[in-house]
C-alpha cells in the first residue's frame, strides 16, 4: 500500500511531494527513531486512511478510505518503546507543510494518554486547533469501555475528550452495522460533554502490516475506527475544493476551501443512529441498549452519502455556511420551505472553542445556540410551533461546541425558521461558526426565494434570515416548467430521458435551462445557481449528447455548442475543444442539447 519507486529526496524531516504515498516522515528527534514499531500500528493505521497498491497489484488489493491522499508521517514511538506526545504546535507545524504552502490539514491520532478532567494535554490541543482552524484533529476514545473498573462510567481518554476535536468510537461493519462494540471508551467527559463525536466501524478492519510486502491483517479497536473518519474527511475536503458543492457534480460549483468546522459539521450532520445492540464478540451486552445521542455513539455511525449531496447517487439539498462570524447576542436564521414530505431535515453548527482552564467544571467558553422552529404547517397557516432544539434535548445545548437538530417526517410546503444565536460569547470579539443543512427544502424570506439579510437580535423574530455571508453559500431553488430539452441525470442514453425545464425568457427568442433532475411532465424544484445555461434558438444544435461529467455509453465526452456570436460559435467547455471532434474535458453544468 505504501510501496514507492519514484520520488528524488529523502522524506525524513523533510518534504519530497514527487513521491507517490509517504511524502514525509517525522519522529522524535532526540528518544526516537525512523521506522514503525514491530506491531505495526501506524502502518495499519495509515493503510486504512490512504493506502493504495500500486501498479498491477492496485486492482487486486484493498485500499484505504482515501486512496489517492498522500500521507505525512510523524511517529511518537519513543526508541524504547514508549510515547512522547510532541504537543500540538510541533505536530501540527510538522504536517501542515507551512514552507511549502502544501501539507496536511487531517490528522488522524490513533492513540490516548489518560481519563481525567480537562487537561494540559487539552488546553493544548484545542489551543492548536483553535489558532489552526482550517486543520481537523480525529482521535480514537480508547477500549476501556468493557475494563470492569469504568463499566459504565465515563472511560474517553484524552486528547478525545478535548472539545475540538473528533471523538471516534467502534461500531460493527458488514451485515451488524447498526452495532455497537462493547469494549469502545464511553462518554460523558467529567465536566458533562458529550463525547464520543462519532462512531465508526473497528471490527475486522483490514489494513496493511508492517514487516512485509503486500500483507493484510483484519485488527479491532477505535484505533482501528478513528482512521475510517479520517480518511472521511479527507474526502469531504476533497468534495469542496473541487467544486462538488452545491450540485454534487465536479466543477459544478467555486471552489472552496473549507474550516475545520465545517468538515466536523458535515461529518456528523449525516452521521446516523445505532438501533442495534451493544455486543462483544458477536454476543449482546445484557442491558446495554442504545439510544440517540447517548454516550456510546454520539451523533451514531458514519454515513457519508447522508452528508452531501451526490448527483445520481442520493436526492438531497446540501446547503452549508463556511467559517462565518457571529457576535455575542446577535442571530442568524433563515426560513425554509419543505418540498417532499415524510423526509427528514438535518441541520448542525460546529465550532472551534477557545481553549478553557484545567480541570474546567464548565469547559465550553463560546456558547453558541441552535434551534429550528416550525413556522407554518403544509396548508400555509402560521402556526410558530413547535420549536425543535440539538442533541435530543428539550432545551437549549450549554455544553457542546457541536449541535445538531433532525427533524423526522417533515410534510411537504411546511416552512421552519433556522436559527444560529451568539448566547453567550465569554471570549471578547466574534465566535466563527459552520453550519451545514441537508433535506428537501428551499430558502424563502417572506415569500421571496434566496433573498438573505441580516437581523441584530431584538429583530430576530420579524423574518431576518442569513446575513449576505451566508447568501453566497446558500443556493436558490426555482420552480422549472417542463421542456423540450433532454437531460441524462445519471449520463447514459439507456431509459427515457429526464427533461430539463425552462425557467424564463430572455430577449426574444433565448431561454435560460437549468441542468438538475427533474421529473418528466411534472413542476419541479431545482438548484439552479452555478449550474444554469443559455441557449440560442436560432443557433444550430450540436448533434450530440452532453455527458455532464459522466461518459456516454462509455464514449468520450463531447461538449455542446451554446450560442452564436460576433466572433462564431460560443462554446460550453473547460479548455481547447473544437466543434464536432470528441473532447476529454468534463463538461460544466452550463452544458446541455437541443432536442
Amino acid at each position: 500500500l505504501f510501496r514507492d519507486n519514484e520520488g528524488d529526496g529523502a522524506i525524513y524531516y523533510v518534504w519530497d511531494y514527487s513521491r507517490r504515498k509517504v511524502v514525509k516522515y517525522d519522529w522524535i528527534h532526540d528518544e526516537g527513531d525512523h521506522k514503525d514499531g514491530n506491531d505495526g500500528h501506524g502502518t495499519h493505521v495509515a493503510g486504512t486512511v490512504a493506502g493504495k497498491a500500486s501498479g498491477k497489484d492496485s486492482d487486486t488489493l484493498p485500499s484505504g478510505v482515501a486512496p489517492d491522499a498522500r500521507i505525512a508521517f510523524f511517529d511518537m514511538r519513543k526508541g524504547d518503546g514508549g510515547m512522547y506526545n510532541p504537543g500540538a504546535d510541533v505536530l501540527f507545524d510538522s504536517v501542515r507543510g507551512k514552507d511549502s504552502g502544501r501539507g496536511a490539514r487531517v490528522v488522524n491520532g490513533s492513540w490516548g494518554r489518560t481519563i481525567r478532567p480537562y487537561s494540559d494535554f487539552c488546553v493544548d490541543y484545542d489551543s492548536g486547533l483553535y489558532r489552526n482552524d482550517d486543520m481537523v484533529y480525529v482521535a480514537s476514545t480508547g477500549n476501556l469501555g468493557d475494563d470492569i473498573k469504568y463499566w459504565g462510567d465515563p472511560s474517553i481518554k484524552d486528547p478525545a475528550l478535548c472539545k475540538n476535536g473528533i471523538a471516534v468510537g467502534a461500531s460493527y461493519g458488514d451485515d451488524n452495522y447498526e452495532d455497537f462494540v462493547s469494549y469502545s471508551s464511553l462518554g460523558p467527559t467529567l465536566d458533562g460533554r458529550s463525547k464520543p463525536d462519532i462512531v465508526a466501524p473497528g471490527i475486522d478492519v483490514n489494513s496493511a502490516i508492517a514487516g512485509s510486502e503486500c500483507t493484510f491483517e483484519e485488527w479491532e479497536g477505535t484505533s482501528m475506527a478513528a482512521p475510517v473518519v479520517t480518511g472521511s474527511v479527507v474526502l469531504i475536503r476533497q468534495y469542496f475544493e473541487e467544486g462538488w458543492y452545491p450540485c454534487g457534480l465536479k466543477n459544478c460549483g467555486a471552489p472552496i476551501v473549507p474550516s475545520g468546522s465545517l468538515l466536523k459539521a458535515v461529518l456528523m450532520n449525516g452521521a446516523q443512529t445505532l438501533d442495534g445492540k451493544v455486543k462483544r464478540y458477536g454476543k449482546t451486552v445484557n442491558n446495554a441498549d442504545l439510544k440517540p445521542y447517548d454516550n456510546k455513539q454520539g451523533m451514531g455511525r458514519i454515513h457519508l452519502l447522508s452528508s452531501l449531496s451526490l448527483f445520481g447517487e442520493n436526492s438531497i439539498n446540501t446547503m452549508v455556511v463556511n467559517d462565518k462570524e457571529i457576535g455575542d447576542g446577535q442571530v442568524d436564521d433563515a426560513v425554509v420551505q419543505i418540498t417532499c414530505s415524510h423526509e427528514t431535515i438535518s441541520v448542525t453548527i460546529a465550532w472551534y472553542d477557545p481553549p478553557s482552564l484545567q480541570s474546567c467544571k464548565e469547559c465550553l467558553i463560546n456558547d453558541l445556540d441552535l434551534s429550528i422552529t416550525r413556522q407554518t404547517d403544509s396548508a400555509g397557516k402560521v402556526v410558530h410551533d413547535p420549536k425543535y432544539f440539538p442533541n435530543g434535548r428539550k432545551d437549549a445545548d450549554t455544553k457542546n461546541n457541536v449541535e445538531r437538530i433532525q427533524i423526522r417526517g417533515a410534510k411537504e410546503n411546511e416552512a421552519y425558521r433556522i436559527q444560529v444565536k451568539g448566547t453567550n460569547l465569554a471570549k471578547p470579539g466574534m465566535q466563527k461558526y459552520s453550519l451545514v443543512a441537508t433535506g428537501c427544502f428551499r430558502v424563502l424570506e417572506e415569500g421571496k426565494e434566496g433573498h438573505l439579510s441580516s437581523q441584530e437580535d431584538s429583530n430576530a423574530d420579524n423574518g431576518g434570515i442569513f446575513s449576505p455571508a451566508f447568501a453566497s453559500a446558500w443556493p436558490t431553488n426555482i420552480n422549472l416548467k417542463n421542456s423540450r430539452v433532454k437531460f441524462y441525470p445519471d449520463g447514459k442514453k439507456d431509459g427515457t430521458p429526464k427533461r430539463c425545464g425552462w425557467l424564463e425568457k430572455e430577449e426574444s427568442r433565448r431561454r435560460q435551462f437549468c441542468s438538475q433532475e427533474a421529473g418528466i411532465n411534472n413542476l419541479v424544484d431545482a438548484a439552479c445557481p452555478e449550474t444554469c445555461g443559455k441557449y440560442d434558438r436560432n443557433a444550430p444544435c450540436h448533434d450530440t449528447e452532453i455527458s455532464l461529467g459522466r461518459t456516454l455509453d462509455g464514449e468520450e465526452k463531447t461538449c455542446g455548442w451554446l450560442q452564436r456570436n460576433q466572433k462564431g460559435w460560443k462554446k460550453c467547455g473547460h479548455s481547447g475543444e473544437i466543434r464536432n471532434k470528441k473532447a476529454d474535458a468534463i463538461c460544466p453544468m452550463t452544458c446541455g442539447w437541443c432536442g
